[in-house]
């Protein structure tokens, strides 16, 4: 199965963990807001953008996306989270950090990475197609969504062609395929967007994605 496509900022931060440092460092480093980018679990690789602030009275707010205020502690290089789990942070410097639970996380310092912005971005365009609302999916296309990757905020990995094949219109999967996006690209179930069109009770869907092979 083909793994979600990242940009190079973020394969630079997966591939360049900053230096540990001392534990006793931990508690004062770990204050203030940080993103996290994204979560790696399996060789899988999704984006987040859930957001945490770590306050000095032993509290940490999360936005994921709704908003909660639970209690954390530091033991050794282990972040005690309330209602999230134990994270062993491997490394961390000003501005990143990286934590493991059973996935491995990825943060940034204050901000998150343009590929967040990204992932909310081809997000909303699917919900766009799911709205058959294609004056909304022209302007997001026109803002460079790219319509080629899969979805790595959903479980589905649909790409906007396999939005469209399950749940758009003729005149949005048309528009979409004028654009000759990847139809190699697999969801989480491994199938392909021809794969989708198979398993569709209109005829004319299937025809199309042969066409545009």
């Amino acid at each position: 199965m083909k793994r979600a496509i990242l940009t190079l900022s973020a394969l630079l931060l997966l591939s360049s963990p900053a230096p540990l440092l001392a534990a006793d460092n931990l508690a004062s480093q770990i204050l203030g807001k940080w993103c996290m980018n994204t979560e790696e679990y399996d060789g899988e690789i999704s984006v987040q953008g859930s957001l945490f602030e770590f306050l000095a009275d032993g509290t940490y707010i999360a936005k994921m996306p709704t908003r909660s205020q639970d209690r954390y502690s530091i033991e050794g290089n282990t972040l005690h989270l309330e209602n999230f789990g134990d994270m062993q942070i491997t490394a961390i410097s000003q501005h990143e950090m990286t934590g493991k639970v059973y996935s491995t996380y990825h943060f940034t310092r204050d901000h998150c990475l343009p590929i967040v912005a990204q992932a909310f971005k081809l997000t909303e365009l699917n919900n766009s197609i799911i709205e058959k609302n294609l004056t909304k999916v022209k302007k997001l296309v026109a803002d460079g969504v790219n319509v080629s990757q899969p979805d790595t905020r959903s479980s589905l990995r649909s790409t906007p062609v396999m939005v469209a094949l399950k749940y758009g219109d003729l005149e949005t999967l048309k528009y979409l395929l004028s654009l000759k996006p990847d139809l190699a690209q697999t969801n989480a179930m491994g199938e392909t967007a021809l794969d989708v069109a198979k398993k569709s009770d209109n005829p004319d869907y299937l025809a199309l994605i042969q066409a545009a092979q």
